[in-house]
């Protein structure tokens, strides 16, 4: 949706709030109404656009999210819509720059009297007046006449040319080109200020340990201005204010001292730089500066040479001092600032140690999040919501969240909306809520019901009395099912088989040192109750025992690569280089392995095997996500490498996920690998993280992951060429149904 029409959707969306929204308890904030969550979040959209798009946020001492914070309280205190531009305009001043500001609309301020549009001074000086109302409602008939001046400027002794207007408008630079100033004053090609502007390839992670992605700065060359056939001396002097538009021609003759500026009042490079404009609730328009002009000689900015005081005194003092300069041929110097050229690297933000912020701080949050999924989330387009609506329903919740606790779960809650199983948020806070270290089991759901499939820790789980099979009932008095739905708005998940994976997790999760208390059935009457360790030391605990890889018969071999390490992987190719078939199984999450496997297996040099879009952020406009795409190869194989020639099978389910799935399109791709088992997790493609008040940590999906035909992977899972799932039955009789499945397959494919 276009940031130009985000007031009106907000408004609309947000009135639904009016039947949601209760009285607030006595000592709890007041939960806001429609109209201030549509405040807040436009509020949202100029905070966070600023944060990673500004400039000047990258290398200068503001403390924005301070400034974030600060403004969010004094929308919520706003009456009126005067009240609400003022806050927005507390924000924007924390940047001290006057081209980020809300705009306040002037009266008509064109001039009446009558100075003609070309006028004839004493000292054969050209006044060339193209401010005026009536020159621009006159447009096309005085395009014509400012193409006919050509000899009148090269026989004049000075030009004063003003572009002083009460309301800006890209006129002026239409008419400066058809003057040809440059043409009449250069020998040579002159180029004006380049700008640079702010981008993102992916979200570079608020940690010293992930760091795949970058941010910085992109330069673009300024305009170039073609030269005529002379070079004349021709003093010029411009008048401007800070309502025109200065056409790129000025800076640049200005900066070889070809020209100066006298400006009415405060001037500076507003109008020469990139900005984004918005209209936000009460129709407050915002102007954003998105960049800075780059000179040759390192200096940023626009200066003019004189600056009068605007409305002082009789006459037109501007025009007055402009003239003096034009027939003294003085012009005072201007200066400009230096460029800094070093960005400062990214900083891990201090919030404190407080779990349960300011509402500011909590609004700010909310902010942060939405910003960074909006702008640089790779899979936005596969969220199942709309994101601004996501963001209009848990303002009320971080403003109304009454301790540590209700705030970090509406965060979580908010967060789950992104669809994404890599989505993670982690505190001590929801450690406290959801557990942090997992009981001595192993459990899927199979037949609509969680079954205990195996054991983290044998003997603790078989002094505890729990077999293979039973069918988990309850949680410490919890039914599974209600359990179930009460955490369902916090899980994120790519699919709903990933959705059940974290869900069963959950059931299985408690705090370290403790037990929690399983009701099971077994068999088809026999309920117990049992009492299950909790371990953080069992979040590393294997799926599968017994060898990680070894013969099954003479002729099919199997790697469980939930354990085989990368030193492994030449070793169990040599050990089987004997097999006709390998079954590689990927139930569970790989061991980095999944550049290595393939170089034994390609069918090929460096087959293609994997599509990654990263986003690409140039500017916040969103008419159109742009990605940064190529396509990864297989390794070459190595010298040292005998190629496994035979049929290879994965095993795989929803457990499988990122690397593992990554190593499934790896497989595919070296030697057409059959995929044997159910629907993977679908979610691929390395993570990045953030951090917010109140302790928060926060992982996302940084670039999109695909088949390298352009299928999609996220939200779907690898899809497996022959679907076999465990029964309740099998487990219980102690098979293995998809290994069987998968050994059957290949003797088929084998024969006798």
């Amino acid at each position: 949706m276009s940031n130009y029409s985000r007031s009106v959707f907000l408004c609309l969306l947000s009135c639904f709030l009016l039947t949601m929204i209760t009285p607030a308890p006595a000592g709890a904030e007041t939960v806001p109404d429609s109209l201030q969550v549509a405040r807040l979040a436009d509020l949202g959209w100029v905070w966070g656009t600023g944060k990673y798009f500004h400039p000047w946020l990258t290398y200068r001492d503001i403390d924005w999210d301070a400034a974030g914070a600060a403004a969010v309280t004094q929308v919520l205190e706003a009456e009126d819509a005067a009240a609400y531009a003022a806050a927005v305009q507390s924000l924007l001043a924390a940047l001290e720059d006057p081209a980020s500001r809300v705009v306040e609309h002037p009266r008509n301020r064109y001039r009446t009297d009558d100075i003609p549009f070309i006028e004839w001074l004493p000292d054969s000086v050209l006044a060339i007046d193209l401010s005026r109302r009536r020159f621009t409602m006159l447009y096309r008939h005085n395009t014509g006449m400012l193409r006919e001046l050509q000899p009148d400027i090269k026989r004049a002794k000075g030009l004063l040319i003003d572009l002083r207007s009460g309301m800006a408008n890209s006129y002026p630079e239409t008419f400066l080109r058809m003057l040809k100033l440059n043409e009449t004053l250069l020998d040579e090609p002159l180029a004006g200020p380049g700008e640079r502007t702010r981008f993102h390839r992916g979200f570079q992670a608020e940690s010293t340990r992930l760091q795949t992605y970058h941010s910085g700065f992109r330069v673009g060359n300024g305009s170039m201005f073609p030269s005529g056939d002379g070079d004349s001396d021709l003093p010029v002097v411009f008048l401007v204010n800070a309502n025109c538009v200065i056409p790129k021609l000025v800076p640049a003759l200005q900066q070889v001292g070809r020209a100066a500026v006298v400006a009415e009042g405060e001037v500076g490079d507003a109008s020469l730089v990139e900005r984004i404009s918005v209209t936000l609730s009460d129709n407050v328009e915002v102007k954003l500066r998105l960049g800075e002009l780059v000179y040759a000689d390192g200096t940023t900015g626009f200066r003019p040479n004189l600056q009068v005081e605007a409305g002082v005194g009789d006459g037109d003092p501007a025009r007055e001092r402009g003239l003096e300069m034009l027939r003294s041929r003085d012009y005072p110097p201007s200066t400009r600032e230096p460029l800094t050229a070093a960005v400062s690297p990214p900083t891990i933000p201090d919030y404190g140690e407080e779990t349960y912020p300011t509402v500011g701080y909590r609004v700010l949050a909310a902010f942060k999040v939405w910003t960074l999924i909006n702008y640089l989330f790779p899979y936005y387009d596969l969220m199942d919501g709309d994101w601004d609506a996501v963001l209009v329903r848990y303002l009320p919740e971080v403003i109304a969240a009454e301790s540590a606790r209700e705030y970090h779960l509406a965060i979580t809650a908010m967060y789950a909306h992104i669809n994404d199983s890599h989505g993670g948020v982690y505190s001590s806070i929801l450690s406290e809520e959801f557990g942090n270290a997992p009981c001595a089991l192993f459990a899927r759901r199979l037949e609509g019901q969680v079954v205990v499939t195996g054991f983290r820790d044998d003997k603790v789980a078989r002094a505890a009395g729990v077999e293979v099979g039973d069918v988990i009932l309850a949680r410490n008095g919890e039914r599974t099912a209600d359990l179930v739905e009460r955490v369902r708005p916090y899980i994120n998940a790519s699919t709903p088989q990933a959705f059940q994976a974290v869900a069963t997790s959950k059931l299985l999760t408690g705090v370290a040192g403790e037990t929690i208390s399983l009701l099971v059935r077994r068999g088809d009457r026999d309920q117990l109750t049992l009492d299950i360790p909790c371990d953080r030391s069992y979040w590393r605990s294997p799926q599968r025992g017994g060898e990680v890889f070894r013969a099954l018969d003479d002729r099919i071999g199997y790697a469980d690569l939930d354990r085989l390490t990368v030193p492994q992987v030449s070793e169990m190719f040599k050990t089987l280089a004997d097999k006709r078939a390998i079954i590689l199984d990927m139930r569970g999450y790989p061991l980095g392995t999944f550049r290595e496997l393939p170089v034994w297996l390609a069918e090929e040099v460096s087959p293609p095997a994997a599509r990654f879009n990263c986003p690409l952020r140039l500017s916040p406009d969103e008419s159109g996500r742009q990605f940064e795409t190529f396509i990864q190869h297989l390794q070459a194989p190595r010298p040292n490498v005998k190629r496994f020639t035979g049929k290879t099978v994965m095993l795989m389910d929803e457990s499988s996920v990122s690397q593992a799935e990554h190593i499934g399109l790896a497989l595919k791709a070296a030697n057409n690998t059959v995929f044997i088992g159910s629907p993977t997790n679908g979610a691929n493609g390395d993570i990045t993280l953030f951090r917010l008040p109140g302790g928060l940590t926060l992982y996302f999906t940084g670039q999109a992951v695909e088949h390298v035909d352009g299928r999609p992977l996220q939200r779907v899972g690898l899809k497996p060429d022959i679907e076999v799932n465990a029964t309740i039955a099998g487990l219980r009789a102690g098979r293995d149904e998809v290994l069987e499945a998968a050994i059957a397959y290949l003797n088929g494919e084998l024969g006798d």
